[in-house]
């Protein structure tokens, strides 16, 4: 009877522990590079520039088709080394409003100064445990009614550390609204 108690103990620990570490992030916390979900292209370009490339393409949000803009910008180097294109960051928008935004570029991280090539560590101290994930990835959700969040990209580099290979900032359930501009 007192093993199945300590048991049951230990589980309410691990439980309470978990939820009081889970951590929600702030709606003032959701920006990448700057830029925070819906914000204007005329905005993104008054902080990005000039994007170096745009993709239109369609894509089904909130089982819509929707047209997206997906501005490009790569890092300054690529210029002279086209090796540098690796080094990313993308602004998605739908109806004029960003609602998906990735970095794959060191530059561009988030307003905690959590960047691409930063330790799990890192990440960890700052926003606490995370509320999904997996081997490859670790995701927050955040405190906004438009339930969103940042995912963060993982990978283990050959001395079994493990970092930050891309970021992503989105809202999960698009809140976009009904209007002339949505297609059935």
């Amino acid at each position: 009877m007192l093993r199945k108690a300590n048991f049951i103990f230990l589980i309410l620990i691990i439980l309470l522990t978990n939820s009081v570490c889970m951590a929600k992030i702030s709606a003032d916390e959701m920006r990448l590079g700057g830029i925070h979900l819906g914000m204007d292209k005329v905005h993104v370009k008054n902080i990005m520039g000039e994007p170096d490339n745009i993709v239109t393409h369609t894509s089904s949000l909130k089982n819509k088709y929707v047209s997206v803009d997906e501005w490009i910008y790569y890092d300054p180097r690529a210029k002279k080394d086209p090796n540098y294109k690796k080094f990313w960051f993308k602004v998605f928008f739908a109806y004029d409003s960003a609602y998906k935004v990735r970095s794959q570029n060191p530059n561009f991280g988030t307003i905690a100064g959590i960047n691409v090539f930063d330790k799990i560590d890192k990440i960890k101290k700052y926003y606490g445990n995370p509320d999904h994930g997996s081997d490859n990835y670790i995701a927050y959700e955040d405190d906004s009614e438009y339930t969103g969040g940042l995912m963060f990209k993982l990978l283990e580099m050959p001395d079994n550390t493990v970092v930050v290979s891309g970021i992503q900032m989105a809202l999960y359930a698009l809140a976009i609204p009904l209007d002339n501009n949505m297609k059935d």
